[in-house]
């Protein structure tokens, strides 16, 4: 049995929300499958570079008013090829975001989780 080493749960992010994330002064890009206090799961078609830092914004939604985009500054942990699909699974380390960008996200995350257990 695998021992859970996180020290903060990861709440998923439905594929109905577009967490997009794009590295400031690069073409890394990615779509964000989990999210954490600390760290924060992602998918991406090109590898980031394990170890590397990046500096990104994450687009919220596209259904967003203001289009929000919260800075967020992490280090790459792990990479993974995806098994017989195209793209790479990664994990990273969130070095710098705001408190309240990340209370935001866990509370959008939250509001999805609670419709979907209200729904089934």
């Amino acid at each position: 049995m695998k021992t859970e080493r996180r020290k903060n749960p990861r709440f998923e992010c439905p594929p109905s929300r577009d967490f997009l994330m794009e590295a400031d002064g690069s073409h890394a890009s990615a779509m964000m499958e989990n999210f954490s206090r600390s760290g924060l799961g992602l998918e991406s078609l090109k590898p980031l570079e394990d170890g590397a830092e990046y500096k990104f914004k994450i687009r919220l939604s596209e259904q967003a008013q203001d289009h929000a985009l919260v800075p967020c500054e992490v280090r790459i942990v792990w990479v993974n090829a995806k098994d017989n699909q195209q793209g790479y699974v990664c994990g990273a380390q969130i070095t710098h975001m705001a408190p309240s960008d990340k209370t935001d996200i866990l509370d959008i995350l939250y509001e999805d989780w609670k419709r979907k257990a209200v729904s089934v």
